[in-house]
């Protein structure tokens, strides 16, 4: 199974496009549609550019390798909306974490799909912002995670993809 059309655009959507490399939330310098390395296997630099032929290239290659790297993980057949929403959610948090995700194993089980195994995938690690970010009393304490809204937003857009068969952007 392959992408689609809609698919694309849900993952341009919201990786936004950048002609120029910038650390995203989480830390990794980022260019085009949210590529971090590059096809031939090094990572982006800093005053890296690229315009949008090149990012598209990328991102098909990207792409290519999520579908390469959950095919093995899914045990169900899925609908295209189904296998777009995984896409993108691996795209954005990495297969290896579709592969550990409680999400993963309840489509394996074919059990009832909730807005929350996807939404619960919002936090990135935030190391002495002077807050506590978790709610447990402890202020920058080591591994802290904190919500990003945007992450949120995605979660819950892959979420409805899934279940529904429609791209819809939560702000």
């Amino acid at each position: 199974m392959n992408l689609s059309e809609t698919g694309y655009s849900f993952i341009k959507w919201f990786e936004g496009y950048y002609s120029t490399a910038y650390k995203c939330p989480k830390g990794k310098l980022t260019i085009g549609w949210g590529t971090i390395t590059y096809p031939d296997g090094s990572p982006v630099r800093e005053c890296d550019t690229c315009n949008q032929s090149q990012a598209m290239k990328w991102l098909a290659y990207d792409v290519r390798e999520t579908e390469v790297a959950i095919m093995p993980l899914i045990k169900v057949p899925l609908s295209q909306n189904k296998f777009d929403s995984l896409v993108s959610f691996a795209y954005n948090e990495g297969a290896n974490a579709l592969a550990t995700s409680t999400l993963l194993k309840v489509i394996n089980s074919k059990g009832e799909i909730y807005e929350d195994l996807f939404v619960r995938w919002n936090k990135i690690t935030v190391d002495h912002d002077g807050k506590d970010n978790d709610g447990d009393g402890v202020i920058d304490e080591p591994g802290e995670k904190k919500p990003l809204t945007g992450l949120t937003n995605r979660r819950k857009s892959e979420f409805w993809l899934y279940k529904y068969n429609e791209f819809k952007v939560f702000k």
